[in-house]
């Protein structure tokens, strides 16, 4: 596993480059719409983590040192925007 980047923002949905990426971008949608949010209200002090696997790449929103119950995950097949594998239920 091989981490591509990470952001320590306390609000990165507005200000961070990995929150231009499409996949990034299709993550924080789907964490925001879970609670019927806006997303920088979703991404408030939370931080985009990514990793890249062989078949897939993996964006994950923590809160630095208070992550309680779990990170939402999102990871999507290398290369597309296509879903294969989430973990969001974790508040």
């Amino acid at each position: 596993m091989a981490s591509i980047g990470g952001c320590d923002l306390p609000n990165p949905a507005p200000r961070s480059a990995h929150a231009q990426i499409p996949i990034v971008k299709d993550a924080m949608r789907r964490w925001a719409a879970k609670d019927s949010i806006s997303v920088e209200k979703a991404m408030g002090g939370r931080t985009i983590e990514m990793v890249s696997l062989p078949d897939r790449e993996c964006v994950s929103f923590g809160l630095g040192n208070f992550d309680v119950g779990g990170v939402p995950t999102y990871c999507y097949r290398r290369g597309t925007r296509q879903l294969i594998w989430e973990e969001s239920d974790v508040e």
